[in-house]
């Protein structure tokens, strides 16, 4: 009985390569913008042009509104929204620039500027605290090392002079004493001073003995050792007053740049409000669509088409009626 024939394996052809998918096309109002190019395309603003637009507002307010919303996310919609409307502003028809109510290019112009303005303060703001807490830290790193030195300079000093005495227990008393001022405050750099003081006095009037024990300076105990203590201990006495020393004050502060996000915040919301109004009377003209900003601006999708009204709910007797 012949066993049954296996069916050969076939291999699947291979699959043509799908076709490479069309570029999507570049939606203009979507391009990449940055508040310098705006602020290049409109040129500078000044001070007394932009608090026309802002005139009524009070600085508590504009403080309060921008200390809410960080001011990254307002710098991305600024650009955004701004750029968006120079690019239509510029190629607008007299008739559609008469349907934009309220818009003008000093008014672009003061909100160019203004976005700039707080951005710059916030990293002037945030640049400074950086260089702050650097400063802080690189002062009490160096008052560390150099007093890590200073201990074990001290050990160095107060041994060799003990050696140097020998047994004159009276020089090995003051020795001693002196590196017992290291515990106090301020007293390393004077523990290393007071055993230099008593080094320079060995070293001047040394005996026959003690000269035997300096080896001709093989033992390393020198009048250029104990002044490069006496500078070591002068170093440590000033970056530990450095280290304490305050620092200097900041000129710009976070309610500085909060008025600003209060400022670009007021200008944006004007702007969306002003081309929805112009998108109403004239469809040509585009809405300006918040993204980082839609929570804080409320703003919703409108769905293209018509949407039917719910039908009202009964109100009881004596309810205000909706407007």
């Amino acid at each position: 009985m012949s066993k049954p024939r296996t069916p050969k394996k076939t291999t699947k052809p291979a699959r043509a390569p799908a076709p490479p998918a069309p570029a999507a096309a570049v939606d203009p109002a979507e391009r990449a913008y940055t508040l310098e190019d705006n602020l290049a395309r409109t040129g500078p603003s000044t001070p007394d042009e932009l608090s026309a637009f802002i005139e009524g507002y009070t600085d508590d307010e504009l403080v309060a509104a921008g200390a809410a919303v960080d001011t990254s996310r307002i710098d991305v919609d600024a650009a955004r929204l701004i750029g968006q409307a120079l690019d239509f502003y510029q190629r607008a028809t007299a008739e559609q620039r008469g349907h934009l109510r309220g818009v003008s290019r000093t008014m672009l112009r003061a909100m160019a500027w203004a976005a700039v303005q707080g951005h710059d303060a916030y990293l002037a703001l945030h640049t400074g605290l950086t260089e702050l807490r650097s400063t802080r830290y690189a002062r009490r790193e160096t008052s560390v090392s150099l007093a890590s030195r200073g201990h074990a300079e001290l050990v160095q000093l107060a041994e060799a002079l003990r050696a140097l005495a020998a047994g004159h227990a009276a020089t090995i008393a003051r020795i001693e004493h002196a590196a017992v001022q290291s515990h106090h405050a301020d007293g390393l750099p004077a523990a290393i001073e007071e055993l230099v003081k008593i080094g320079r006095a060995m070293l001047a009037k040394p005996s026959k003995t003690m000269l035997v024990r300096l080896a001709d300076g093989e033992a390393g105990v020198s009048n250029d050792w104990l002044d490069a203590c006496q500078d070591l201990a002068r170093q440590i006495r000033d970056a530990g007053l450095t280290a304490q020393a305050p620092l200097p004050v900041m000129q710009l502060s976070q309610a500085d740049v909060d008025r600003w996000d209060g400022i670009n915040l007021a200008l944006l919301r004007q702007l969306i409000r002003l081309f929805e109004a112009g998108h109403r009377v004239d469809p040509s003209i585009p809405r300006l669509v918040p993204l980082s900003l839609r929570a804080v601006f409320g703003h919703r999708k409108h769905k293209p088409g018509a949407t039917k009204e719910p039908a009202a709910a009964a109100q009881p007797p004596g309810a205000p009626q909706p407007v």
